[in-house]
């Protein structure tokens, strides 16, 4: 909050002893202009070697707030306006050299916010270049925070900071600011503004693996628009880039060769006993799987022939080079093929319970949501109760929002919404706990799975009659006559069969 203060800091802009700082302090306290936040506050008002010997007690902060707003905003104005930047910089300065490497991080938000401040009288471009970096850890900072726009405000003004040659000069920090920056525009959902920052750094990042980051936000920003091939295109380019090559236009004889050489690579291997491969440790490949699982979802909405083979290029991946956190997902990929297309339900469950110990294995948290949700959407209710399914996908939804993850935010919810209609609960039920999914997705502009979502919820209104036309998904929810074109122009398939398998359930119980 704006309003705290610490008086360690403090200490350090008064460039006196915590003592003297805290007995400057005492009268303001005692006006009640500021109020101590706990007890602590009383430690240097005793001697100085009393207050060494406390405050080497791990954890003791001592911290104020002002009264109210006013208060502070009153002492503020007694800084001469010409003095208001040189004060933040002097500030800013002074936190800088008297705090430690190690406690930068930390201090990270005390910092920056003081210098930025001060930017415009900052002519040395050794220290513009520090406090461009000193911005780029602020944006990760508030990034983790799911604090989006100060996030894109760090990073930002971290790159404004930039010389204009600095793509030469100061390459990983250039490159670091700008890839940060385009997932950031991509989370704050400010296309326009990634678009023109992932364009520049395709044009300058030198290597194959430095694009990576920014491809894969590419791939996220054209599903969230409902753009999939221009998604798989995407995914196509880079992973030429990384030494693995999908075809273009995959047919069914490539799937039945695909097939019969990931059962010759696993061959005698029992099913548990992946889970002991050695580890994955080469980074083209690594990056290679991080892609493979970006492009899966819109290859499976518009390129049913693509989806089994970058199945079957994930587990291949891992048995030649290793196991992967992104393993578990290709496991539990293979899983959901082997129950469904293949008919093989007791290796297909195995699979995914060896998915579900990757991700234990491995402490993937941020590959969770994911395999979760492709364990529970399509393995699972093979062997278990759908009913089952229903708190893995809210556990899911709130795994993909603590890590920033939109796109399976968007699959939890969609998945959520389907199976709570599916598995039977009262449709007044589905209605109303749908509700909350769809203003989510709203929020986070997902068309996809809003889409995807309205053409069940119009189902369910057909049902309760709440429709001119029960026999046609037309209502406030869906209308199947402007949506259906969309989904045939667009070629994403699944939306077109969910569409029609709806329609299929409404006509059958009207």
């Amino acid at each position: 909050m704006k309003n705290l203060f610490s008086l360690d800091n403090l200490a350090i802009v008064n460039e006196k002893s915590l003592s003297n700082t805290a007995d400057a302090l005492w009268e303001a306290l005692q006006s009640s202009l500021i109020l101590p936040l706990s007890q602590t506050y009383k430690i240097p008002l005793f001697t100085e070697e009393l207050e060494i010997k406390l405050l080497q007690v791990e954890d003791v902060k001592i911290s104020y707030k002002f009264l109210h707003d006013r208060v502070q905003q009153a002492a503020y104005s007694l800084i001469p306006e010409e003095k208001k930047q040189e004060t933040h910089l002097q500030i800013g300065r002074l936190l800088l050299q008297k705090t430690s490497l190690l406690a930068i991080e930390d201090n990270i938000f005390d910092i920056v916010n003081q210098l930025n401040i001060g930017i415009d009288l900052i002519a040395i471009a050794a220290e513009r270049e520090q406090l461009a970096s000193l911005n780029l850890i602020a944006g990760r900072r508030a990034k983790a925070a799911t604090a989006y726009e100060a996030a894109l405000r760090y990073l930002d003004l971290g790159i404004s900071l930039l010389p204009e040659n600095s793509w030469h000069t100061d390459y990983e920090l250039t490159l670091s600011l700008y890839a940060e920056a385009v997932e950031v525009a991509y989370l704050n959902t400010e296309y326009a503004h990634l678009k023109t920052l992932s364009d520049l750094v395709l044009k300058q990042a030198k290597r194959p693996l430095d694009k990576v980051k920014v491809y894969e936000t590419k791939i996220q920003f054209h599903i969230a628009q409902n753009q999939m091939l221009e998604a798989i295109a995407t995914a196509l380019e880079i992973l030429k880039m990384l030494g693995v090559s999908l075809p273009e236009q995959p047919n069914r004889f490539g799937i039945l060769v695909n097939s019969i050489s990931t059962k010759l690579n696993i061959g005698a291997k029992q099913i548990e006993d992946l889970a002991q491969l050695p580890r994955m440790t080469d980074p083209e490949k690594i990056a290679a799987m991080r892609i493979l699982i970006a492009v899966l979802v819109p290859a499976f909405l518009t390129t049913p022939n693509l989806f089994p083979i970058i199945t079957f290029k994930m587990v291949n991946l891992s048995l030649r080079y290793g196991n992967s956190p992104q393993a578990a997902y290709g496991y539990a990929l293979y899983g959901w093929l082997l129950c469904g297309a293949l008919g093989d339900i007791n290796s297909g469950y195995q699979f995914g319970q060896l998915a579900l110990e990757l991700l234990n294995k491995f402490n993937a948290q941020d590959l969770s949501c994911k395999v979760i949700n492709i364990y529970n959407a399509f393995v699972c209710h093979w062997k278990e109760h759908g009913k089952t399914t229903i708190p893995a996908f809210v556990e899911a939804l709130q795994m993909s929002l603590e890590i920033g993850n939109i796109e399976y935010a968007g699959y939890s919810s969609l998945n959520f919404c389907h199976y709570t209609f599916l598995i039977g609960e009262h449709l007044e039920s589905v209605i109303s706990s749908q509700k909350p999914y769809i203003e989510l997705m709203h929020k986070l502009k997902q068309e996809y799975v809003l889409h995807s979502i309205n053409t069940v919820r119009q189902t369910v209104l057909n049902l309760l009659s709440e429709s001119a036309d029960p026999r046609r998904l037309v209502g406030r929810a869906f209308n199947e006559a402007e949506m259906l074109p969309i989904f045939q122009a667009a070629n994403i398939r699944t939306s077109l069969f969910m569409s029609y398998f709806y329609k299929t359930i409404a006509l059958i119980f009207i």
